[in-house]
């Protein structure tokens, strides 16, 4: 089995805390927190905020993370970050078409 360098763990660390702290999933949730009760009058600007901050940045993350320690080269990594947030947002939008259609 191959070792992993170090610099990939820690490039890994830092990309993790990204998608879960206050850059990606903690961000989100604090969001959609500080507008209970007024979610339906957000506007685009904030529905992005929170649709990239939530399960986006979750996804995100994970593609990343595996690319990195799978000795993706630094475009690799791009690549398949915006691949994970396209899948991501586009996973979002289908679940807010969803809640609203239950409505």
């Amino acid at each position: 089995m191959e070792s992993v360098s170090p610099t990939r763990v820690v490039h890994t660390i830092v990309e993790l805390a990204k998608s879960l702290g206050t850059e990606g999933v903690t961000g989100g949730q604090m969001m959609v927190v500080s507008l209970e009760g007024f979610l339906s009058e957000v506007g685009l600007e904030r529905v992005e905020f929170i649709h990239l901050h939530k399960s986006t940045a979750l996804l995100e993350g994970a593609v990343v993370l595996g690319a990195i320690m799978g000795g993706g080269s630094d475009e690799e990594v791009e690549r398949l970050r915006m691949f994970g947030r396209c899948v991501g947002l586009m996973g979002q939008v289908v679940d807010d078409i969803l809640d609203v259609a239950e409505t």
